[in-house]
């Protein structure tokens, strides 16, 4: 980042910056039903702006110390943010895949690697008075000073994001029944795929770089940060060209055009069809967005049908066929090798603490006292959708 390519070097951060501030406008516009994935993907977008944001504060001589001068916290804050962007990631990836909607208190420990390294640098740089910040953090002695592990440090802040990028690309190679079961098409799931290898692929030359540049310093580590820059504008333009991506709203949009105002008995009818027929409900993943992907019909209208002539809303009308299913199987003497929680998966719950819990709240016995108390086996494998109301 000392070449002659400083300027250009800038003008590539700034490029960076401004698509992913688009993107991040973008999902702000999305107008798909999973919320809480849109709201992830916002918070991953806004991350990536924050890192390019750091990287030119950080390496432009211009502007590195009237910043730092000015506000001295906001690079000890944005030196972290990549500590929060593999995270982001991740989740946004399971979210949008499994429509979790439900908030867990386990997920708070995706932060904690980013608190503690607030205080870390606090403890080792910021304490002290804004000549020896300036001195130890800008001018990069904190590599030499004695137990410190600075190194150590940064190296974590580069590999934590490839890890969580890797656990992304290996998770949805695990799931690649999404597009056949969940209603994505394998184009929309390839181009998912792209994305997480790109930024494991970015975050991975970044890590390169830092080892590089440690262990065999010259100018050659330096031509690499330049390069991985170049490497983000291509993403970040990537990503803002494929307007589909990381979006349900363009899905809903094409399924309004291919179904511009269905009937309700149609609707019905396709609702029918994909649980009795397709069994669509034995899909683990499955959410009212992937549905309607799967059914080419309206979110909203396929949600106010069930409400209207099932009486239920869209999760209790699944899940009362999955325990249906569940219910066959546990009557079922060649099932009584499975246990209950392969019976609870195998009807389409993706815990068996759910199974348990919606079982006996349908039935008002737990399915083992449900498999005890029936000793007929019962070799139907269907279900009347009156059971469902």
């Amino acid at each position: 980042m000392k070449s002659l390519l400083f300027n250009i070097h800038d003008l590539i951060l700034i490029l960076s910056i401004s698509a992913f501030c688009l993107i991040a406008i973008r999902q702000v516009a999305d107008n798909s039903d999973n919320k809480p994935a849109r709201r992830l993907w916002l918070g991953f977008w806004t991350l990536n702006v924050l890192a390019c944001g750091y990287t030119l504060l950080f390496w432009s001589d211009a502007l590195r110390r009237p910043a730092f001068d000015a506000a001295p916290y906001v690079f000890c804050v944005l030196g972290t943010t990549s500590l929060l962007t593999g995270p982001a990631l991740l989740l946004s990836l399971i979210q949008s895949s499994t429509n979790a909607g439900r908030f867990l208190w386990r997920h708070l420990a995706h932060l904690l690697p980013f608190a503690v390294s607030i205080s870390y640098l606090y403890i080792v740089c910021f304490r002290f008075d804004s000549d020896t910040q300036r001195f130890l953090f800008l001018e990069l002695h904190l590599y030499q000073q004695a137990h410190t592990y600075y190194f150590t440090f940064v190296s974590l802040t580069k590999l934590l994001p490839v890890i969580y990028a890797l656990a992304a690309v290996i998770w949805l190679s695990n799931n690649n029944t999404l597009s056949e079961k969940a209603g994505y098409s394998a184009t929309r799931q390839q181009r998912y795929a792209r994305l997480y290898v790109g930024f494991l692929f970015l975050w991975s030359w970044g890590a390169v770089t830092h080892f590089i540049g440690r262990h065999f310093p010259s100018n050659f580590p330096d031509l690499m940060g330049i390069v991985g820059n170049y490497l983000t504008l291509f993403l970040a333009l990537t990503i803002l060209l494929d307007k589909d991506l990381c979006s349900g709203a363009n899905a809903t949009k094409a399924t309004n055009i291919q179904n511009p105002d269905p009937g309700k008995s149609t609707i019905k009818t396709a609702i029918e069809k994909a649980v009795l027929t397709d069994q669509i409900y034995l899909n683990p993943q499955l959410n009212l967005e992937r549905f309607a992907e799967y059914t080419k019909l309206n979110s909203r209208d396929i949600s106010a049908v069930i409400n209207q002539e099932f009486e239920k809303n869209f999760h209790e009308f699944i899940n009362t066929y999955r325990v249906e299913a569940a219910k066959i199987k546990l009557r079922d003497d060649t099932c009584k090798h499975q246990s209950i929680s392969e019976i609870g998966a195998a009807s389409g719950f993706n815990s068996t603490a759910t199974f348990n819990r919606l079982f006996k709240k349908l039935v008002q016995v737990t399915p083992s006292d449900y498999r005890k108390s029936n000793e007929k086996t019962d070799r139907g494998c269907t279900f009347n959708i009156s059971s469902a109301k």
